[in-house]
């Protein structure tokens, strides 16, 4: 166990790396020095201007010079990709790794993590969501620490806001010495991005009035020269710039914005229309990701009609080649692709033109469809988060369809993919969201139509992540639509009914009333023997939540008898993860039981299962439930380890509910080592959070008990005074203050409590034993009743005992008389 750090650190933002780029970045020396100190004296800064002027590699020049400037480094957020304004707060939690809270708003989830963080925020390719990032940017700047770089073609307007207007790059004279044609930026770019299609590529006097007539015709913007240069190895020199001639009507624009911005489009133009046939098609398809694609997804939504997925390698190649297609990651997994926004933006309007675009979402929507429905089975086997990992990477794409789906009133599509999505949504902590999507999708009047099963499916399925979000009622009225439907159709409903039964008792577990889901869960198992299709699944599920209740409810032979069948149904399966969940559940009957030693077995058994499967989202629960157990068995140490761990599991996935628990192991942890004071002073904070929201894992309600009985211990052992004081200290503190209080506590320096109970202690038993009340203990030993209080805590403590009722029973084990001695 650690010794005590005066000052803890606080865990920092985590966020990822700032993205590497392949090619040199070109001058820019002066905009460089300028925006470095535009930001060095302002909390905002905007960097401005047309698409292609190279807002994004300035600001993220100027942040990888500056990183070690800020204590909390940089973080950068890309919003091209964002379609639907009210995912930004998402998308930037997403990149800080903010899980979102079911009571707080996100942006007030955001503030709360950014406060005193010392952190460069890049907000990149703002202009199409103006309004979401001027509300988000106006809520964060409240963090005083905090400093904002934005890209856009459009400031934001919050007040504050300095503005850099970032110029093209610089261009020369024509007719000017060789050495000074090769100083301008322009110049340089040109030349340099050339030389890697060429290596052989120079400036030369006879190649100098071509290259600088070509750059100013493209007015120096470096998007625009970087899509002619990779001509060079297709075309003369002259040649290029005749074609720039074809295009571009630069006399024509009132403005020099307008002139960028026609110029800009003129090279795409001119660029699209060299494309082969095929290169078009596909370019425009591809149009359709909004957060990059990978070889198989382009092959799984953009395989058809003309194209077959053997071409679109080839294809690919030859895009890539001509700087329409990036490639963003080579040494992953698996490489993945994107088109410059530009140049999406372009294939998109051209998709539109083509009169092609609904069929090619329609393919999009169904392709995605495909792929989730593959991954889906997989979901449940031995790498269950690295097809969470993928589901994770493709959701800004996952979006573009489902948002086709409900404009476009693909109800029967889109609710099947909701269905597959929404293991991401309860690990990833996106329920909000997609409770929003199922809203929405169930709200269409399409629905009706749908084939029976996949209605209740769609039904129950909503009702769970409604659960998720804290929303019984909506998730009561889900469910029991699903049993209704299933009751009515008769024999034709009876497929499904088992699992919407389930789904309803699920529901009511959640709401407390054990006796209503308790009757669902046997009408669901009875059901699925006689008429269901997927039996095991669903009778497993019955028998582990069935084993959960009675537990809490104290039917132990019950508990047992129904979580031994979902073991053996479990091992039947072959599921390692179905039967971690089983050896959980019955390591918390084990603690209901008072049978420690055998509860720390088979959550150890668990724990290994879990690990095997690679089921990290479960670690945290189970490692702070073996932490209790292990404190009842007096091996702080372990329960320390467990504690730690857990907490900081939760701490990384950001999931506030779960930290609030984490917290209060450290108080019991605290409490039982005799750090009474530290205790009292985490279960204030955790205290003045709120009731933590209701989820679905076993021995929560065996955890709640045991931070009542060291909350009683604390109370036994502190005056009122200090109670209050400490209370109020933890009441005042912020999350991160708190955490870092907790980890920094020096429990090895804390007084070992005994076993051995005290003379006074041991009469206090013996009186309980003969049946005595506390106020009548009181009056026989002279005591006060908050004494004699404090006495019944430590017992329950020493001896490891759950209640009154175990005192009276170890009472009689010992023989004690009922006679103090």
């Amino acid at each position: 166990m650690p010794t005590h750090s005066p000052n803890p650190t606080v865990r920092p933002v985590t966020h990822p790396a700032l993205p590497s780029v392949v090619t040199r970045f070109i001058g820019r020396e002066r905009e460089i020095a300028e925006v470095w100190q535009l930001l060095r004296a302002n909390r905002l800064l905007s960097l401005v201007g047309p698409g292609g002027v190279g807002k994004t590699r300035l600001a993220l020049t100027v942040a990888a010079e500056a990183e070690h400037e800020f204590g909390d480094g940089v973080c950068r957020v890309e919003l091209a990709q964002v379609g639907d304004p009210s995912f930004v707060p998402q998308t930037l939690a997403k990149a800080l790794e903010v899980a979102e809270q079911p009571d707080l708003p996100l942006s007030q989830t955001l503030l709360e993590k950014l406060e005193g963080k010392d952190l460069l925020l890049i907000l990149d390719n703002c202009e199409h969501l103006l309004a979401a990032c001027y509300e988000l940017v106006g809520r964060l700047l409240a963090a005083p620490a905090l400093k904002i770089l934005t890209t856009s073609r459009e400031p934001l307007g919050v007040a504050g806001e300095v503005r850099y207007a970032v110029p093209p790059l610089s261009l020369p004279e024509q007719g000017r010495p060789l050495a000074e044609l090769a100083q301008s930026e322009a110049v340089r770019l040109f030349v340099e991005r050339a030389r890697s299609l060429r290596p052989e590529f120079a400036l030369t006097p006879e190649n100098a009035d071509f290259i600088v007539d070509i750059c100013h015709r493209l007015d120096g913007l470096p998007l625009a020269i970087e899509l002619a240069s990779a001509r060079v190895n297709v075309l003369s020199l002259q040649q290029l710039r005749e074609r720039l001639e074809q295009r571009l009507d630069v006399l024509t624009s009132p403005t020099p914005g307008e002139l960028r911005h026609r110029t800009l489009r003129s090279v795409m133009d001119w660029s699209y229309q060299l494309l082969s046939t095929p290169e078009q098609l596909l370019l425009r398809r591809l149009s359709l990701f909004a957060s990059g694609f990978t070889l198989a997804t382009a092959e799984a939504c953009c395989a058809w009609g003309e194209l077959e997925a053997p071409q679109i390698l080839d294809l690919l190649t030859a895009l890539i080649g001509k700087s329409l297609v990036m490639v963003e990651a080579l040494e992953a997994e698996e490489a993945h692709y994107r088109l410059l926004e530009t140049v999406r933006q372009y294939a998109r309007e051209q998709l539109e033109a083509s009169g092609a675009w609904q069929e090619t979402y329609d393919h999009y929507l169904r392709g995605f469809l495909r792929m989730v429905g593959e991954i889906s089975p997989q979901i449940e086997g031995p790498q269950p988060q690295r097809w969470v990992d993928w589901l994770e990477r493709e959701h800004e794409n996952l979006r573009v369809a489902l948002e086709w789906a409900c404009r476009h009133r693909r109800a029967q599509e889109g609710l099947r993919l909701v269905g597959h999505l929404t293991v991401l949504w309860d690990g990833r902590g996106h329920f909000r969201e997609g409770l929003a999507w199922y809203e929405r999708l169930l709200g269409l009047k399409e629905v009706v139509s749908m084939p029976l099963p996949q209605r209740m499916n769609a039904l129950v399925g909503a009702s769970l992540v409604a659960l998720l979000t804290g929303d019984a009622a909506v998730a009561t009225d889900w469910a029991g639509q699903a049993v209704a439907l299933g009751e009515a159709a008769g024999e034709v409903g009876w497929p499904q009914l088992g699992f919407a039964l389930v789904g309803l008792a699920t529901v009511a577990k959640v709401k407390g009333d054990w006796e209503t889901a308790l009757a669902l869960l046997e009408r669901g198992i009875q059901h699925e023997r006689k008429h269901g299709t997927n039996t095991a699944r669903v009778i497993y599920f019955a028998l582990l939540v069935s084993g959960m209740i009675e537990t809490d409810i104290g039917r132990h032979q019950d508990a047992r008898r129904h979580l031994e069948e979902a073991l053996e149904i479990a091992v039947e399966t072959g599921s390692p993860y179905d039967a971690a969940l089983v050896f959980d559940a019955l390591g918390q009957l084990a603690r209901a039981t008072g049978r420690l030693a055998p509860a720390v077995s088979q959550m150890e058994k668990a724990l290994e299962l879990f690990r095997q499967s690679g089921a990290s989202r479960d670690l945290p629960n189970l490692e702070r439930h073996l932490a209790y157990a292990c404190l009842r068995l007096g091996d702080p140490r372990r329960a320390y380890t467990l504690f730690r761990q857990s907490l900081e599991a939760q701490l990384q996935r950001d999931h506030r509910p779960s930290i609030l628990r984490g917290l209060l192991g450290f108080a019991a942890l605290a409490a039982a080592v005799g750090l009474y004071r530290d205790s009292a002073c985490l279960q204030g904070f955790a205290g003045s959070q709120g009731k933590a929201t209701v989820n679905l894992d076993s021995g929560d309600q065996a955890d709640a008990l045991e931070d009542e009985h060291y909350a009683a211990l604390v109370r036994a052992e502190l005056s009122e005074l200090e109670l209050e004081t400490a209370t109020e200290k933890g009441r005042a503190m912020r999350l991160e203050e708190v955490v870092s209080y907790a980890l920094g506590l020096d429990f090895r320096a804390a007084k070992s409590r005994s076993h051995d109970l005290t003379r006074r202690e041991r009469d206090v038993a013996a009186l309980i034993g003969a049946g005595l009340s506390n106020g009548e203990i009181a009056a026989r030993l002279g005591l006060s009743k908050r004494t004699v209080e404090k006495h019944i805590a430590n017992i329950l403590l020493k001896l490891a005992l759950k209640n009154r009722a175990q005192i009276v029973r170890w009472a009689l084990e010992q023989g004690s008389s009922g006679e103090p001695q």
